[in-house]
């Protein structure tokens, strides 16, 4: 509820200095835009002509109760009125949003000391990228495990050992271990 109350204080000062063509600071809660905004980071918001915004700007937008930073993911085409918003960590887009309730866009973020820009990355092909790593992931391990097991098959081959103990190099390597089991050379 402080959440709730804090919020809609916060909405009209920040729309009235946006629209008086300042720039605003201010410490964003939650976590829905990670890894780009963290929880605690400051964000830095410029005054912005909603005929501008582009997909992947991060933006601020003020909603009924309720005033965050997300993504655009799909700016309105001729005659729509709506912007596709989703925060960066979830997975299903926010409802649209009327023009009219962008406030600004981010323009920079603080996190750990440093300032890093945000607008304009459009990180867009993130789910499918991961969705292919995740089909892709046997196949990967696959090839690690046959390169794997080549070098083992050649440090084990007689031909590939290094005879008494010399490098081809000429230095010196340390005698193999012996026990138990064979161990391998490194």
């Amino acid at each position: 509820m402080h959440d709730v109350v804090s919020s809609l204080r916060f909405e009209p000062v920040c729309t009235a200095m946006l629209r008086e063509g300042r720039t605003i600071r201010f410490q964003a809660p939650g976590t829905s835009m990670l890894p780009t905004i963290h929880d605690g980071d400051t964000l830095i918001v410029e005054a912005v002509d909603v005929r501008q915004v582009r997909r992947g700007d991060v933006v601020l937008v003020a909603g009924p109760s309720f005033i965050h930073a997300h993504r655009v993911r799909r700016v309105p085409a001729a005659g729509e009125d709506f912007l596709i918003l989703r925060g960066d960590a979830l997975a299903a887009n926010d409802c649209p949003i009327p023009r009219r309730n962008v406030l600004g866009r981010v323009v920079r973020v603080r996190h750990n000391g440093k300032y890093h820009r945000v607008s304009g990355m459009v990180i867009a092909c993130k789910r499918p990228v991961f969705r292919l790593g995740r089909s892709c992931r046997r196949v990967i391990a696959r090839g690690i495990r046959a390169v794997y097991r080549l070098a083992l098959v050649m440090r084990l081959s007689p031909s590939s050992r290094v005879s008494q103990g010399r490098r081809p190099g000429g230095g010196q390597t340390k005698p193999p271990l012996r026990g138990a089991g064979q161990v391998l050379e490194v």
